[in-house]
């Protein structure tokens, strides 16, 4: 591991001298300037860290240059979502954005700068309990918030999974989604070809319609549901059935509050017997036409994009109606047998402020007694059940000894590196936030960095790598062979980055812009190494450092990160020897923070 400052602010110890004494001093920050001694600066700053008062120190700052940083990953199980729904990692074609958690907990989606997928072969972190399902490399920053804090403001940090010293904790799921809901939405104009008897034919435009948006958003959670269309050929118009049987009170009130929603909307519904109620609209009909029949449906990708917290509860209070169940804790289960519906319900429980898990009813071939509708139901496709919380999963705190496990685990492993660090996550049907592939030094947030791609720079003949300390401890021949290991993967790498090249030259491959070498480097890098290393620019300022050092140089720190906050204090020791004198684990200043999970041997 490499440490290198280049740059810092100039007189960093006079600059934080003046900027306290500002606070109190009459006289101006010239006078102050010319007043300062070096002797009045050293003892002056020394005085203002003996006693934590640490604000000022935020007007100087470090940037360092970082290399032999080590990667971390999620098994070949787990989603992410993106702005074109959940992916499986492996799936991503490099053109979607995922959705990121910023520091104030609102949503952002954002381009990866970097994928990630290596071979692993070794033991995971397994989170498993009713709502969470996680399988992680040890070293993966995870999203965690303290059970037993009694800080009002103590917030969502990211944690090494190795790195989890308390017994309990929150994983959170919530997303916050905070838009105004629009007034109105907008469906396309329709043309068609109108042909009279004497046979002329002539082109007519439908205008597009203006809808109130809550009342549409339950129109078309009813149609999604129990929904279809029909095409009338001779009268040229579409006509809308929402089915809904005339059976008991239930139903009966679906039916008034399904027809009372359709007058609304300026249309003409009747009821159909006891079947259900249609009306025609020719715009609209075509519109909800290419949603596809049951198995098939989705929110159009428009519609979904404008759907906040009041949209979505209204639109799953509407579908649980139909295709729905609440129970008496006010729990709810949705059902559909569209595999993209599913996937877009599930989300909307999570901006609807509540959670969700989702699991499969494959029961194709099979009839059983629906006891809502009374009637029997046959299964010809798999049918995706989300269950619904509302309320007590959503702060239901993991137990480390009961809840988190190693597993073996040999495959592929994936992730990306994305601004804000933080990417939503599904695994087997339950979904969380978590951190994304990158160092354990970005969970310090008061700090900015830039990473190198693997995309974007090609491993050459100079291949860097980490050999753990532990391999160095097995002695000479088990290093031998660590390094043997890594130099057949670094000449497959070479042979697929030259292969991948040459075909691109030789083909018309599409690289939107980008050289054939590039084209080859990102996908050649897909047999790198977990070992393989990677280098990193961070600037923090002074006070971001001390909290740093104070959590990396303690001896229950991983090793990789003390090693590289030891050579960073080393670097602030040379400009400014004063301010960073103490600087250390909290038993460097005092007494150790770690309580009953301290190390046993505080340095001295």
């Amino acid at each position: 591991m490499k440490v290198k400052l280049l740059t810092h602010t100039p007189n960093p110890e006079k600059v934080v001298a003046m900027a306290a004494k500002l606070c109190y001093s009459p006289v101006g920050v010239e006078q102050l300037e010319e007043k300062l001694t070096d002797e009045q600066i050293s003892k002056f700053v020394n005085n203002l860290v003996s006693i934590g008062h640490e604000s000022p120190l935020e007007h100087i700052s470090f940037t360092f240059a970082i290399e032999g940083i080590s990667r971390s990953c999620y098994d070949d199980k787990t989603e992410i979502y993106t702005d074109q729904g959940w992916k499986y990692f492996k799936d991503l074609n490099q053109n979607e954005k995922v959705m990121t958690r910023n520091k104030n907990g609102g949503i952002e989606f954002h381009k990866p700068n970097e994928y990630i997928q290596y071979d692993f072969d070794g033991n995971m972190h397994k989170y498993k309990s009713q709502n969470v399902d996680l399988l992680v490399t040890p070293n993966h920053n995870m999203l965690i918030k303290k059970y037993d804090v009694r800080k009002p403001n103590y917030d969502y940090e990211l944690v090494p999974s190795e790195e989890i010293n308390v017994k309990r904790f929150y994983m959170t799921k919530q997303i916050d989604d905070c838009r105004d809901t629009i007034e109105y939405i907008n469906i396309p104009e329709y043309s068609y070809m109108k042909k009279y008897k004497n046979n002329k034919i002539e082109k007519r435009t439908l205008p597009e319609l203006n809808l109130d948006s809550r009342e549409f958003i339950k129109l078309l959670a009813w149609y999604l549901a129990e929904g279809s269309v029909y095409y009338n050929e001779k009268e040229n118009s579409y006509c809308i059935s929402i089915c809904q049987t005339k059976i008991n009170d239930l139903y009966n009130t679906n039916r008034k509050d399904i027809f009372d929603t359709i007058k609304t909307l300026g249309f003409t519904p009747t009821y159909d017997g006891d079947k259900g109620i249609k009306f025609k609209n020719s715009q609209l009909g075509l519109y909800l036409k290419t949603l596809g029949k049951s198995y098939e449906k989705y929110i159009p990708q428009e519609i979904f994009n404008i759907m906040n917290k009041e949209l979505a509860q209204l639109f799953i209070e509407v579908y649980e109606k139909s295709d729905g169940h609440v129970d008496k804790n006010g729990c709810a289960k949705l059902y559909t047998t569209s595999k993209e519906l599913a996937d877009q319900l599930q989300m909307l429980t999570f901006i609807a402020g509540y959670t969700s898990m989702m699991h499969i009813d494959d029961r194709v071939g099979e009839s059983h007694f629906n006891k809502k509708a009374g009637n029997i139901i046959t299964h010809n496709h798999k049918c995706y059940v989300l269950n619904i919380s509302k309320n007590k999963r959503n702060s239901t705190p993991v137990v480390k000894r009961k809840h988190i496990s190693e597993e073996y685990y040999k495959g592929k492993v994936y992730c990306v590196n994305v601004e804000n660090h933080i990417i939503f996550v599904r695994r087997n049907g339950i979904c969380m936030w978590s951190g994304n592939c990158s160092h354990q030094l970005v969970r310090h947030r008061i700090a900015s960095y830039s990473q190198q791609s693997q995309r974007y720079v090609k491993e050459g003949n100079n291949f860097e790598f980490i050999i753990p300390n532990i391999i160095d401890e097995m002695g000479a021949l088990a290093h031998n062979e660590y390094s043997k290991d890594m130099q057949i993967i670094h000449d497959i790498y070479l042979k697929w980055q030259k292969e991948i090249q040459c075909w691109v030259e030789s083909t018309n491959y599409p690289t939107y812009g980008m050289t054939a070498e590039k084209v080859a480097n990102e996908n050649a890098r897909y047999v790198l190494p977990n070992a393989c290393e990677t280098k990193i620019v961070v600037t923090m300022n002074a006070r971001s450092l001390y909290n740093f050092f104070t959590h990396r140089l303690c001896n229950r720190a991983q090793e990789e990160i003390r090693e590289l906050a030891e050579l960073m204090l080393v670097e602030c020791r040379k400009v400014t020897p004063i301010i960073f004198e103490n600087a250390g684990a909290s038993c460097e200043r005092g007494k150790c923070t770690e309580g009953k999970m301290n190390c046993g041997h505080p340095k001295k």
